[in-house]
């Protein structure tokens, strides 16, 4: 052990050893000379590869020896292990980026317990002893390792996986888009938007500057102010409730400065927004829980935008009815409340539908294609 360069074998009792004096050990009793632990593979903490001469020990006293009685204690997890056919020179590729996962969890378990038993203090992850730090490091680490492979040859071979420059789907963060690119989305919405309500109306063509002009500059400044508005209220989670609440305020926001009102202002219109997109943004969040997809469809997009549609429907149509029913009523005339309001509920929604799918999927899909997303 006092070479500049030891060929060291720690055995998986954390016991270690110099090469030649444990090779000459177990060619006669296959433990461990310290605790007497079973010998169930060598590691070398020194050198590339570990010598042929213990994979033949490894081999003969496992595969070729049968049973005798004094192995009667050997443990049921060993008996499996003399079972497995090993060719001698198979090397084992292993994954250190587990590894790495295996000592990390193993590290926090001894610190809660060393910290219970008793008050021995503690350097980063590894409790203090008299050992160096290094040698902890590197005893802690090929102890984890043996515990995690066992069962394996005692050929190994370590591999640290490549990195990549993106994060899974899964574990990305929400991309904050910049605000030119919010404004370049919805006009591109704007314009598909009229299209349209054009083909809902029947519409011809000579009326597409005209309707072109009332849609298409709405709808840019909505998105625009309804993105900048969720980016500066932003949520604490990525829970339903905080979702709701976020996209609601924003809608209210962006609906109030994209359709102000020529004459007098309707609060219904800012409501509706706010109503609609926030079941709009819960609803794809639910999707992309259920199905794993962070890319939704247009599928999914078009219907949770005619869901979001249908419920803010719900709270404000009937409220601007009843709104017009009693302005009628302070004028002197004759209403009923509910007389048509179920047809024509149904009428707006089914002329409605058709440009809420569009509106949402003419910004969602521009937008991936002028971020490259």
């Amino acid at each position: 052990m006092e070479d500049e360069e030891p060929d060291v074998i720690l055995l998986p009792c954390s016991h270690a050893f110099h090469g030649d004096c444990i090779l000459r050990w177990v060619e006669n009793n296959f433990s461990c000379p310290t605790c007497r632990a079973t010998v169930g593979s060598f590691v070398p903490l020194n050198g590339s590869k570990i010598r042929d001469e213990f994979n033949d020990l490894w081999n003969q006293h496992y595969l070729e020896n049968p049973t005798t009685k004094e192995d009667s204690t050997i443990t049921t997890e060993e008996d499996n292990l003399k079972k497995q056919a090993i060719q001698p020179g198979v090397e084992v590729v292993i994954d250190m980026d587990e590894f790495d996962m295996l000592l990390e969890e193993e590290v926090k378990i001894s610190e809660k317990a060393s910290s219970k038993e008793s008050n021995t203090p503690i350097i980063g992850n590894f409790v203090k002893s008299s050992l160096p730090y290094t040698s902890v490091m590197d005893l802690e680490m090929t102890r984890q390792f043996i515990k995690a492979t066992r069962t394996t040859p005692p050929l190994w071979k370590f591999r640290r996986s490549q990195k990549t420059s993106s994060a899974p789907a899964s574990l990305e963060k929400n991309r904050e888009y910049e605000t030119f690119d919010n404004l370049r989305a919805g006009a591109c919405s704007g314009v598909l938007t009229t299209i349209g309500r054009m083909f809902v109306d029947r519409q011809p063509i000579r009326k597409l500057y005209p309707v072109l002009r009332e849609i298409g500059p709405n709808v840019a400044i909505y998105f625009t102010t309804y993105e900048e508005t969720k980016r500066l209220i932003g949520r604490n989670s990525e829970t339903c409730p905080d979702i709701g609440i976020q996209c609601f305020l924003s809608g209210c926001v962006g609906g109030f400065f994209a359709y102000l009102p020529r004459n007098h202002f309707n609060p219904l219109v800012p409501l509706q927004f706010g109503i609609h997109f926030s079941i709009f943004e819960m609803a794809k969040h639910c999707i992309s829980l259920h199905t794993g997809r962070k890319r939704l469809t247009v599928a999914d997009v078009g219907s949770t935008a005619i869901l979001g549609g249908i419920c803010g429907s719900c709270v404000t149509y009937p409220l601007g009815n009843l709104g017009a029913n009693l302005k009628v009523a302070f004028e002197g005339g004759t209403v009923s409340l509910t007389k048509g309001l179920t047809s024509n509920f149904l009428n707006h929604i089914t002329r409605s539908s058709p440009g809420w799918a569009i509106t949402a999927c003419g910004f969602e899909f521009s937008r991936r294609v002028i971020t490259q997303t």
